[in-house]
């Protein structure tokens, strides 16, 4: 955060303005050509606008915790189905993780003001068999969950970036890719229309037109996939072994699974960079079994701890 700050500020084109309230607003977008709000799901900048904004609560809320970890596979990131909703353990380095625990809000408060000790213990019950917590590193948040879009995406010469434009389930990061590539699009969009150092009036509407189908795909798909998942229904659960059967024993499932959650539905059969390709194919001779082995133990884990 603190570079793409400091690119920020000293980068001559972008007049970075942090916390600015609606009056002075008013008065700022007018001298600019195009403005970026990154304020976040309460943005300032959309309701100075009074753009829609479609939203929807959930009764789960998130805990947010960084921890040590020993037993846990290094650079692997667990996904965690269970009743009260979905955990993600994820690989920041060494054994250090950050868990995203998703809950109903009131014991996401409650989890979040116990002693280190204690909360510990609450995950060592919870993690799959062989991971233990063995240190909270930071103070832990907890957060109440929604599912928000904006349907337009502009208005004259605002453009909305990020949480300012859509906010979804935490399942999978898929909030965090959203927003990278919500970046991906706005900057392809500007290198390929800009002509002679300007742009075209309705780059607004490009870049909601090019967002929209990304954005409502995996709104519905982190919605559909907490539904099917997050329950004990007994209807369902054939279905969900079944899922997790095919994701640990096909290697293609996985692939587009992953290529679906990373570079957005809309890029599944596209080819990977030059590169990642040189990357994918040494890995593959490399650790193919292995690869698939580990994989199959790590879904095993996940349905095991429902």
């Amino acid at each position: 955060m603190t570079a793409l700050l400091s690119e920020l500020e000293i980068n001559t084109l972008v007049d970075l303005r942090y916390g600015i309230d609606e009056r002075s607003f008013s008065q700022f977008h007018k001298h600019a050509d195009w403005v970026v709000a990154a304020d976040g799901a309460r943005s300032t900048l959309r309701r100075s606008r009074a753009m829609p904004f479609w939203s929807h609560t959930y009764e789960q809320g998130c805990l947010t915790a960084k921890v040590s970890l020993e037993g846990a596979e290094q650079r692997c990131a667990y996904e965690l189905f269970r009743s009260e909703g979905p955990m993600a353990v994820l690989p920041l380095g060494g054994t250090h993780y950050q868990v995203v625990w998703s809950a109903p809000f009131q014991h996401c408060q409650e989890r979040s003001s116990l002693q280190a000790d204690q909360l510990l213990q609450q995950l060592a019950a919870v993690l799959p068999k062989g991971v233990r917590p063995t240190a909270l590193l930071d103070h832990p948040g907890a957060f109440p969950l929604e599912l928000s879009l904006a349907p337009q995406l502009n208005r004259s010469n605002l453009l909305l970036v990020g949480e300012s434009g859509h906010r979804c389930h935490p399942v999978g990061g898929q909030g965090l890719n959203l927003c990278w590539r919500d970046v991906s699009d706005l900057l392809d969009l500007t290198q390929s229309r800009g002509v002679s150092g300007s742009l075209p009036s309705h780059l607004g509407r490009l870049y909601t037109w090019r967002r929209l189908p990304d954005l409502t795909s995996v709104l519905l798909s982190t919605d559909l996939l907490i539904r099917l998942f997050s329950n004990r229904q007994p209807l369902i659960l054939p279905m969900r072994i079944l899922i997790m059967k095919l994701l640990a024993n096909l290697r293609w499932v996985r692939r587009i699974s992953l290529s679906a959650m990373t570079d957005g539905p809309g890029n599944l059969f596209s080819r990977l960079p030059k590169c990642a390709q040189t990357i994918a194919h040494h890995g593959d001779q490399q650790r193919s079994t292995t690869s698939a082995k580990s994989s199959s133990a790590q879904f095993s884990s996940a349905e095991n701890g429902t």
